[in-house]
């Protein structure tokens, strides 16, 4: 997998976990209204597309096709992620 692709890959995963795991420090000093609540399913889904991408960086695919198709998609769907679980499930689905 190119560097581009895993750069892109690992900030969005882990500004999902930096958002997820701040939760007590953003109810500490926010304001209620701020306070953003990450799903537990959308950690759990960060963290196994963190170690698919870790395996696939140790052990690249050998089919060139396939490694050129899961560079193009991965970052895609770890920006997806983001996107959904971060901005749209907290904004129009709060959990509290």
């Amino acid at each position: 997998m190119p560097f581009t692709a895993i750069i892109n890959s690992v900030s969005s995963l882990l500004f999902i976990l930096l958002v997820a795991h701040t939760t007590a420090y953003q109810e500490a000093n926010w304001p209620a209204g701020r306070v953003v609540h990450v799903r537990e399913w959308v950690v759990y889904a960060a963290y196994a597309l963190g170690a698919v991408l870790l395996w696939l960086t140790v052990f690249p695919l050998k089919d060139q096709q396939r490694r050129a198709a899961l560079a193009a998609w991965y970052p895609w769907a770890c920006w997806a992620l983001l996107i959904v679980g971060v901005v749209i499930m907290p904004m129009f689905f709060p959990t509290r």
